[in-house]
């Protein structure tokens, strides 16, 4: 076995400073995302970020970069794929009031039940249910948008 001698007065070498090997495995960052005054909140609640912005893509991108930077000592690199906005259902609905969720639901085929324990923030969606509403407004929107006076 190899041993360092140490000349006298000679302190010993700093200790090496241990890394911790980075994950290998990342998880999908769910980022609940609101409507406000001046455009868009949203905060990944599980990673303590919070950022704003006026557009959604603007949100996604600095909440992408806000997770890289959490991350960086772990090696890991998220892009737009990892983030998955969510609406805050409840606060979207408080917001947008003329917008009647028993009327959304069933121009989507979703139960009005269903609609209204997630609208109340009693429940939470899954993707699929956030996807579908969403489409559904978003589909709603375009036919609006396509109105011309008569």
């Amino acid at each position: 076995m190899f041993r360092r001698q140490l000349c006298r007065g000679s302190s010993p070498p700093p200790p090496v400073a241990r890394r911790l090997p980075p994950r290998k495995n990342k998880h999908k960052v769910e980022v609940i995302v609101e409507r406000t005054k001046t455009g868009y909140a949203a905060h990944a609640a599980l990673l303590g970020l919070f950022t704003e912005g006026n557009t959604v893509t603007e949100v996604k991108t600095r909440m992408v970069e806000a997770t890289n930077e959490h991350y960086q000592h772990e090696g890991l690199v998220y892009t737009a794929d990892d983030v998955e906005l969510l609406p805050d259902l409840a606060q979207f609905f408080d917001f947008y009031r003329a917008i009647n969720p028993d009327a959304l639901a069933i121009r989507i085929g979703m139960s009005a039940k269903l609609l209204a324990l997630l609208v109340s923030g009693n429940r939470k969606p899954t993707p699929q249910q956030a996807s579908q509403i969403l489409k559904g407004l978003q589909d709603f929107g375009r036919e609006l948008a396509s109105l011309e006076p008569l």
